[in-house]
C-alpha cells in the first residue's frame, strides 16, 4: 500500500453535501486504523467488550462525537486513546472517508490513520471497552470480496409499552395521514456486507469502511 497515494485518493473524494436534521442523529466517529507489519500494512480491529454497546462485535475504535470534541478526527482520536492507549502522538492522519449514514438513525465518521506501531503487541486495552485486538493484512481484503446480504426496515406510527399497550408515536387519524401509515411500512432493503477472518466477522458498518478504503484500489505490495 503507497500511503501517498492512499491520502491523495482521500482529497480527491468528492464532498459530501450537509445532512439536513443531522443534530436529530446519533453522530459518532471511528478510526480506520492501519499499521505496518513485516512491511505490510494491516487493519487493526478491536472486539468490543461485554460491557458496552454492541458487545462482542468487531468495531473500529471510536464513539460519540462530544461537544468537547474540536472535530471528528479529535473524536476518533480520544477514543482511541482511551480504548487501545494509542496516543494521538503516535498516529499519523491520512484523510476523511467521508460521513457513513445507518437507517437506524446514526451517522458515523470515518477518519482514516496510521499507527506508529509495529504488532497489536503494542496496544494496551481498555478492558472495560475491549476484550481484544487482532489485526488483518490489507491484501487479503483487496483478495477476497465481502459476502452481501439484506435487511428489511419497517417504519412504525405506534409501540406497545412492557404491558401491551399501544403508545402511539405518531397520530396518524388525528394528523388525517393516509390509512397506511397507522401501522407499518418499508423503508427498503439496505446492504449489510460480511468479511470472514478465521473465526472472526467483519460485518456492517465496519466491514463498509474497510470496503470503502480498499475498492480505493491505490495499492500495491512494496510500499
Amino acid at each position: 500500500m503507497n500511503k501517498e497515494n492512499l491520502r491523495k485518493a482521500i482529497e480527491n473524494l468528492p464532498e459530501c453535501g450537509r445532512i439536513i436534521g443531522h443534530e436529530d442523529f446519533r453522530n459518532a466517529a471511528v478510526l480506520i486504523l492501519l499499521f505496518k507489519k513485516n512491511g505490510e500494512y494491516h487493519f487493526l480491529f478491536e472486539k468490543r467488550s461485554e460491557k458496552v454497546s454492541q458487545p462482542g462485535e468487531i468495531s473500529f475504535p471510536g464513539g460519540r462525537i462530544n461537544k468537547e470534541d474540536a472535530s471528528p478526527v479529535d473524536t476518533a482520536l480520544r477514543e482511541t486513546e482511551e480504548e487501545l492507549g494509542i496516543t494521538r502522538e503516535k498516529i499519523e492522519v491520512i484523510g476523511d472517508m467521508g460521513l457513513l449514514y445507518s437507517p437506524l438513525g446514526a451517522t458515523i465518521k470515518g477518519i482514516v490513520g496510521i499507527a506508529d506501531i509495529n504488532s497489536v503487541e503494542d496496544v494496551v486495552i481498555n478492558k472495560e471497552e475491549v476484550d481484544y485486538v487482532f489485526s488483518v493484512p490489507v491484501k487479503y481484503f483487496l483478495d477476497n470480496e465481502p459476502a452481501k446480504y439484506e435487511v428489511v426496515l419497517h417504519a412504525h406510527s405506534y409501540i406497545k409499552d412492557s404491558n401491551g399497550n399501544k403508545v402511539e408515536l405518531l397520530p396518524v387519524k388525528e394528523l388525517g395521514l393516509p390509512e397506511m401509515y397507522e401501522g407499518c411500512w418499508g423503508l427498503g432493503k439496505p446492504k449489510v456486507l460480511v468479511y470472514k477472518w478465521n473465526n472472526e466477522i467483519i460485518w456492517g458498518l465496519t466491514a463498509r469502511f474497510v470496503f470503502e478504503v480498499v475498492n480505493l484500489r491505490l495499492y500495491d505490495d512494496q510500499h
